[in-house]
């Protein structure tokens, strides 16, 4: 497992080096309060798209870790299905919204859809890292990236319009990843699972991941409260994060089959590492707290060197993010995520009022602190559940209960 997580989050680190390009790219060709829009429109999209892919892609990772093609393949399906679905909606409403308000640059409807193949192709890719081929799944996400930036810098160049060429750039390299992750994730079975029980099973898994992504909401929030401007600020510093957010989520990815073929008792022995390196992790935090002036105006542009503060805050929380993913994949995995998604559901809706409420007393410095704030009590929180719970009753028990609804139970 070490091996794969080096690999893994290697790969997807130097992603989400090429993903900073794009949007120190972006940042610099156009205003605050346009790149505020931008990133706020995204963040909007990301929760949608949790909400529509109704915990497929975690379905996916539990499925396959258990052999159930079946379900794999009906999962991968209604993923695509779901997708195209949400792409015409979304389509629709940007031309409304632009009609009606004016100003509304068409281009994000563009934007919209690579991030709806890039979750398809996201999803699918489970299917090789359950199998511990993680190499062969990082390939896809390497491919996107690169051929984003490359096309970016050449639209700039060419002097086109920058929001126009962000989202050709973002569309071709969602959908030149697609393209890959078809030829290596195949299933000849045509999924016979129905919809309407993926869906039941794959919920738990939607509620804990539609957590994790509400802290996507961060930048229209800000906005709303504060004002374009400011949230063009706030959005500065909160891509220059993103990368961190790579490694629990390639944490989870692992963990969450692995978890599924342990007991109990084994999966309760990973709380320990993990507490761990999410302390260790702050050796990494302190130093990039320390330069963020500098760090902003190298990746952003001297525009946003004002948004150091945002960014220390926003620091503070990630280690405690870092713990919280794979923490409720361990739980995922052992047959309770129903408890893991009552628990995300809670913390979702804290870490929205702690947001607006920070923004309120604070600007945007204070919707950082309290958004990291929320991530500090929910590992708390998380540790104390994840010790008592496993292990409190043999998996056997949950297992039965989970699955006892169909033949799938699954999904991140």
């Amino acid at each position: 497992m070490k091996r794969q997580f080096v690999v893994l989050l290697g790969s997807r680190g130097f992603a989400a080096v090429m993903q900073a390009v794009l949007f120190g790219l972006l940042a610099r060709s156009v205003t605050a309060s346009t790149f505020g829009l931008v990133t706020a429109f995204t963040g909007v999209v990301g929760v949608l798209l949790v909400l529509t892919g109704a915990g497929m892609a975690g379905v996916i990772s539990r499925a396959h870790a258990q052999a159930d093609h079946d379900a794999v393949a009906s999962a991968i399906r209604l993923t695509v299905w779901s997708g195209f679905i949400t792409a015409f909606a979304i389509t629709l409403f940007v031309v409304a919204w632009s009609l009606a308000v004016g100003g509304v640059p068409l281009a994000i409807a563009l934007i919209a859809m690579a991030l709806v193949i890039e979750r398809t192709s996201d999803a699918a890719l489970n299917v090789p890292i359950a199998d511990g081929q993680v190499t062969l799944s990082t390939w896809p996400i390497l491919l996107r990236r690169v051929v984003a930036v490359v096309l970016l810098v050449v639209g700039l160049t060419a002097g086109f319009d920058p929001i126009w060429s962000y989202a050709v750039a973002t569309f071709f390299g969602a959908v030149s990843a697609q393209w890959l992750t078809r030829r290596i994730v195949r299933h000849p079975e045509r999924g016979t699972v129905a919809a309407r029980a993926l869906i039941r099973d794959g919920s738990p898994y939607m509620w804990t991941t539609l957590s994790g992504q509400v802290r996507m909401l961060d930048t229209a929030l800000v906005a709303a409260v504060v004002g374009p401007a400011a949230a063009g600020g706030y959005a500065a510093a909160s891509k220059l994060v993103q990368p961190a957010l790579l490694v629990p989520q390639t944490i989870a990815s692992l963990v969450l089959p692995r978890s599924a073929r342990l007991d109990a008792t084994d999966s309760r022995r990973l709380v320990r590492p993990l507490v761990l390196a999410c302390a260790t992790s702050f050796v990494v935090v302190l130093p990039l707290m320390i330069f963020a002036g500098p760090l902003l105006t190298l990746v952003m542009g001297q525009d946003y060197a004002s948004s150091a503060p945002i960014l220390r805050w926003l620091l503070v929380g990630m280690p405690f993010f870092a713990l919280t993913v794979p923490l409720l994949a361990l739980l995922q995995g052992q047959g309770r995520a129903r408890l893991g998604a009552v628990s995300s559901v809670v913390f979702a809706v804290l870490l929205l009022v702690d947001i607006v409420v920070g923004a309120l007393l604070g600007g945007s410095v204070g919707a950082a602190i309290g958004l990291s704030s929320t991530f500090a009590l929910q590992a708390v929180v998380l540790v104390v559940t994840v010790r008592l719970t496993l292990g409190a009753e043999p998996r056997a028990t949950q297992s039965a209960s989970a699955t006892s609804a169909g033949a799938v139970d699954a999904t991140g």
